[in-house]
Formats: C-alpha cells, sequence, structure tokens
C-alpha cells in the first residue's frame, strides 16, 4: 500500500501512524506518485483511489494516471469491494442531493431495509461497506467522484437538476456535466437498473431523451444483428449509434489484475479476462439489458404528465429507432417543444406518415414511467410502458390514468417547490427497488428539514429566520427564495465568489424580495450586479451592504418587522469567513438563539 499527497499534515500522519498497515510506503512531495513508482522501477500499480479534492488537471492526479493501470473514485472502490448481493443507489445533480439521499434512505429503512445514506453524507462509502451493517447503500456522490468513476453501476441512478457550478475544479460547464453523466456509463449492464431524471431541468431533460433514443436504437440493432440472437446473455458493447464495437469482449466479467487502459471516446480495452470473486465486475461498458427510465415532470413543471404529450416525439424516437437508416447523428431539433430532444424539424404530417419498425416480443426495448404531481395534489408514478403494444397495434397513443400514487404533498414539511422534486426522485427510486408503497405515506410525515437546507431556526420579535447555508450556488438560492411566496422577504447573499452568472439571481429577487442585505468577498460583484439591474427593480425593493455576515445579520434585524422572513441563502461559497458551509449556518443559528436571549423571549 502506497500514500501519496503534495504536503503532510498532522491529522495525515496521525491516521497514517493509527492505520498500522504493514509495508505501508508514504510520500509528501509534489512529484510523490513518481517517487513512489520510481521505488517500485517504474512499474505501475494496480489501482490508485484518488481523493475526490484533487481535479483532474493537478499535477498528483497526471502522476497516478501515468502511473496506474486503474485511476478510480472511493465511491467505485466501495462499489466494488461491497457484497454482490448489496443494492446501491447513486444520487447526483447540482442541488438537491442531501435532501434526495436522505429522504430516499428514510423511505426504505420505513419498509424494513437496512439502508444508509452513504458518501458526501454520513459515513464515506467505503466505512460503510467495511462496517458490512448494510443492504442498500443510498449514496450522495458528487461531480468530484464521479469524473473518476469507472465501472461503477448502481442499480439506480438519480440524476437531480444540473445547473453551473464547480466551474473552477472541472475548468467548463461542459466537463462538469460529463462528469455528471459519467454516472451513465455503464447503466445497461445489468437488469433492472433504473434511471430516474429530473425533466424539468433543460439539460436533465435533453440527455433523458438522449438515452432513451440510445437504449430503443440499441435494442432493435441488437435484435436485428444475426450474430447477437441471444439477446438475454451476449455482452457485446454497443456505441451511441447501435453499432458493436470492434473492441467488444466476450467475458462478463474482468479478472481484478486485468490492464484497463483507455482509448478513443471513451471507451476501455481489456486484457487477461476472467472471474472476479466476492465483489463487482470491474469490467468495460457493456450492454446486457435496457434500462427502465423514469422522468420526473416535464418542462412544463412537476404538475405535467410527460407521457400525456408524447406522440410526436414516439414518432421520431421510432425514426432514431430504425436500424436501417443512421439517422442519430444527422438529427438537429425536434418539432415539439415538450423535451427538446435531438431531432429534426420536421412537420405533424411527415412525422405521423414515418413508418414502424418491426417489433416481436423478444425485442428488450427500455421502459418508461414518468412521476408527477396529480390534480389532487398527490405525488404518483405511472406504470411502466414501452413502445411494443402500440407497434404490434399499429397506433401510438397512451393511457396515462394507471398510476402509483406515493402520498400527499400535504404530508411533506419540506418547503419549496424544489423539494416536491427531491420527494418524487426519492420515492421513484426506493420504489424501484422496494415495489411497494404502502409505508411512504408515513416516511413524508416523519422527514423534517435537514440541517442547512431552509432550516426553520425559530422567531425574534414576530420575524421568522430560516439557515440555507447550503445554498452555496446560484440555482439553489433562487429555489429557496422562491419557497416563501407572498412573504416580505429579507435575503442575505454574499461569501467566497463562486464566479458564475448572477443576473438570473437579481430578477428572482426583484420579484420575490423586499431586501437584499450583501456581505463579504462577493459583496462588491452583486452591488455591481444589482446596479446595473436598478431601473428594472420594483419600487419597494431596497439593496444594503455589509462588512461580514454577523455584521448582515444584525442589519436584518433591525431591518425586519413581525411577520417578516430572514433567509440566510448566500448563492456563495464559505471560505471568506467560515471553514464550511455548516460553521456558517451554525453560527447563523447561534446569533438567532443569542437575539432571542437578548430579547427575553
Amino acid at each position: 500500500m502506497y500514500v501519496a499527497d503534495q504536503a503532510e499534515t498532522e491529522q495525515t500522519r496521525h491516521f497514517l501512524d493509527e492505520l498500522a498497515f504493514p509495508d505501508l510506503q508514504r510520500c509528501f512531495a509534489p512529484d510523490a506518485v513518481e517517487v513512489l513508482a520510481e521505488n517500485r522501477h517504474y512499474t505501475k500499480f494496480d489501482v490508485c483511489i484518488i481523493s475526490p479534492g484533487i481535479p483532474c488537471w493537478d499535477d498528483l492526479y497526471c502522476q497516478a494516471y501515468a502511473y496506474s493501470h486503474e485511476l478510480i473514485s472511493e465511491v467505485e472502490f466501495a462499489w466494488r469491494e461491497s457484497a454482490t448481493t448489496s443494492r446501491w443507489i447513486a444520487i447526483t445533480g447540482t442541488n438537491g442531493k442531501t435532501t434526495t439521499t436522505s429522504l430516499c434512505a428514510c423511505m426504505l429503512q420505513d419498509a424494513g431495509y437496512k439502508a444508509a445514506a452513504v458518501g458526501n453524507i454520513g459515513d464515506t462509502c467505503i466505512e460503510a461497506v467495511r462496517q458490512n451493517k448494510t443492504d442498500v447503500y443510498v449514496a450522495e456522490v458528487s461531480s468530484y467522484q464521479l469524473a473518476s468513476s469507472l465501472s461503477f453501476a448502481p442499480n439506480v441512478v438519480v440524476m437531480l437538476n444540473i445547473t453551473p457550478d464547480h466551474i473552477h475544479w472541472h475548468q467548463s460547464y461542459e466537463k462538469y456535466k460529463e462528469a455528471k453523466f459519467n454516472l451513465l456509463r455503464n447503466i445497461a449492464r445489468y437488469r433492472d437498473t433504473t434511471v430516474i431524471f429530473d425533466i424539468t431541468n433543460d439539460v436533465e431533460r435533453t440527455q433523458a431523451w438522449a438515452q432513451l433514443v440510445k437504449y430503443t436504437r440499441i435494442a432493435f440493432s441488437k435484435h436485428n444483428d444475426a450474430q447477437h440472437n441471444d439477446a438475454q446473455h451476449n455482452n457485446t458493447q454497443y456505441s451511441d449509434d447501435g453499432t458493436p464495437h470492434s473492441n467488444a469482449i466476450s467475458s462478463s466479467k474482468v479478472c481484478a489484475d486485468s490492464t484497463l487502459t483507455p482509448v478513443v471516446q471513451g471507451d476501455w480495452n481489456c486484457n487477461d479476462c476472467g472471474e472476479l470473486e466476492d465483489a463487482h465486475a470491474i469490467e468495460p461498458p457493456v450492454y446486457n439489458a435496457s434500462p427502465h427510465f423514469v422522468w420526473i415532470g416535464s418542462k412544463a413543471g412537476l404538475h405535467s404528465n410527460a407521457q400525456s404529450a408524447y406522440t410526436l416525439e414516439k414518432r421520431a424516437l421510432l425514426k432514431a429507432a430504425d436500424p436501417a437508416k443512421t439517422l442519430l447523428h444527422d438529427i438537429s431539433e425536434s418539432t415539439h417543444d415538450v423535451f427538446d430532444p435531438c431531432f429534426e424539424k420536421m412537420s405533424e404530417a411527415d412525422l405521423a406518415a414515418l413508418p414502424f419498425p418491426k417489433c416481436t416480443d423478444d425485442i428488450d426495448l427500455p421502459q418508461l414511467s414518468c412521476a408527477y404531481v396529480n390534480e389532487h395534489n398527490e405525488l404518483c408514478e405511472t406504470q411502466p410502458y414501452t413502445l411494443r403494444d402500440e407497434l404490434h397495434a399499429g397506433t401510438l397513443s397512451l393511457d396515462a390514468t394507471r398510476a402509483l400514487n406515493f402520498g400527499s404533498v400535504d404530508d411533506l414539511h419540506i418547503k419549496g417547490e424544489h423539494n416536491i422534486n427531491n420527494a418524487l426522485c426519492a420515492a421513484s427510486a426506493a420504489f424501484a427497488l422496494t415495489h411497494n408503497t404502502s409505508t411512504f405515506g408515513n416516511s413524508f410525515t416523519r422527514f423534517m428539514p435537514l440541517e442547512h437546507r431552509i432550516e426553520p431556526c425559530g422567531t425574534v420579535a414576530g420575524v421568522a429566520f430560516y439557515n440555507d447555508s447550503k445554498g452555496t450556488n446560484v440555482d439553489s438560492t433562487l429555489k429557496a427564495i422562491t419557497s416563501f411566496p407572498n412573504k416580505n422577504l429579507i435575503v442575505l447573499l454574499g461569501g467566497e465568489d463562486k464566479g458564475t452568472c448572477i443576473d438570473e439571481l437579481v430578477a428572482c429577487a426583484h420579484r420575490f424580495v423586499h431586501t437584499v442585505i450583501v456581505y463579504g468577498a462577493a459583496r462588491c460583484r452583486f452591488d455591481e450586479a444589482f446596479s446595473k439591474k436598478e431601473n428594472d427593480a420594483p419600487e419597494h425593493f431596497c439593496i444594503y451592504g455589509a462588512a461580514h455576515m454577523r455584521d448582515a445579520f444584525t442589519l436584518a434585524c433591525a431591518l425586519a418587522h413581525k411577520g417578516d422572513v430572514v433567509l440566510l441563502s448566500p448563492a456563495c461559497a464559505s471560505f471568506d469567513e467560515f471553514k464550511s458551509f455548516e460553521q456558517r449556518g451554525t453560527i447563523f443559528k447561534q446569533l438567532v438563539k443569542h437575539k432571542r436571549s437578548e430579547l427575553g423571549e
């Protein structure tokens, strides 16, 4: 075992000393990995587990990549080491991960499963695996971890909203999105995999449609290829256009000491294929089965069922699925505005005239369900649906009335439309494993807001205070602000600037906020952004500045009146004043508590 870092800390030294691992070699220097490799006569390490704090452009990362057969995240390592009988739910996205992960774990526990929230909350994934007390790992996974994931194939994937964040770490928004979508890399490896997309989000909606097209096309291509008639057991890899890779392998598992090297377009070559005992397979992307997709809401929002406006898109899907044509790369834009898929513009008449491809019962088409809020304010999910029956009948129609009822929105204690979205995602993920909704209503009732996430932290002189210190980006703060309709809202914005565009935040504040107080390192940029749009501000709107968060809190107390709401949702990181967003939120709550005490409340 080898440990490398650019510098040694007291915490690192103490941890390694306590570990007492035999033959442990350590090196702390800018070229630490290279030094350790030199000691091994430059033979490659079998596997390197990279810290999520090290970006892929860092020198240490590049050294590890050069001197290791595999470079993977701790999440993937834990997944590989977990029992083959265990189940994994992986949840990612820009905002809402922790709430969704926690609620999903709660729902599974109420249903009788030994489930635990792991990853970025609770225990690390590897610690939870080491303890071996869990049947279902509900993992919150970040873009940092997914950027170094190779064969991670959870049973359920939840793709929440994606908006710009962590641009410095990834160096571009495109690379940030690529890291998130790395979670989709292996969704066809195992049967009964469920993939949940929040299609109220523009980025997710496009990706959801692309994935449905991809696996529909693969299913037809695979079925019609004479060399792959056994659809149940062949492990051939397929490209996005449904054609087999030339470097496909026949083995379903790969031995632990295999050499995996990256080649063109993210595919993987493998040598020395064999069996891997007592662990998940380490293998390249393969196609074994079509996933079950669940789409949350639609472009119109959570109260709209995407299947209800699906007719023209289904014809376009069938067009792309026809294996006799190579259309997937020629298509540009959709006629319909429901999903914004990448389809050429066609008239309704042209779409209606498209022929149906042949579809027999043994074609493994992907299934699609849609989760939404119905007219009774209930959280629902439609029964799984494929195109097969309609193809047999030669018509395109859908009965969207058959739906499962997860529970009522009124039972939720977590505020805001975004939290209804989180609840739908959590319920759909839990249902994918339980296939039973009987305990979901109880879970909704007992699940309370998480710390630092629009967390109620008391009233002072009739003014309600909320701690949303986890609101570290613009999108998160937008959701927090819109959670208080018809309230006189005072919002505290500021901290360490992430450099993302804040024009939408300014517009939202003008619409929903009475008073904004900007503070900290980002204060000047916020001031500048609001000044540019001051002519758009409503008459009642006010903006003030403060040096630090404590000063902003004091000013908010002076400006607020009975019935108002004071919301800390900074839209920034915390590191200009605090060690973490948790510390920032804790201090905010302490200020509220001290103010109550000061007033004798």
